[in-house]
């Protein structure tokens, strides 16, 4: 082999090769950017479940203390009725214990 094919086959070689990196080097690089842009996806998907949640807690948190505030006006009604029956009774035993019923 004269010595200029030898280095008509070195240069094609390392020509290839050279390609060869380069390819490789750009579709690691198409993969990383994929990858980036589904890592943003998740991460932008994560803080509106994240916002939604919060926002559902304090409309249930709102909503509980609604709910509170209603029984507690029931709780007194209950207990002003609870009162007024027990006046009542008191009274109905007075009277009945004044006229001497049986």
């Amino acid at each position: 082999m004269p010595p200029d094919i030898f280095k008509w086959v070195m240069g094609g070689a390392m020509g290839a090769a050279a390609f060869f990196l380069v390819w490789a080097q750009e579709a690691q690089y198409r993969i990383d950017a994929s990858q980036t842009a589904s890592i943003a996806s998740v991460e932008d998907d994560s803080r509106q479940y994240q916002k939604q949640m919060q926002e559902s807690f304090r409309s249930l948190t709102a909503s509980q203390a609604n709910t509170a505030k209603i029984l507690e006006g029931v709780a007194s009604r209950i207990e002003a009725i609870d009162e007024r029956g027990s006046r009542a009774l008191i009274n109905h035993e007075r009277i009945r214990h004044n006229t001497g019923d049986d």
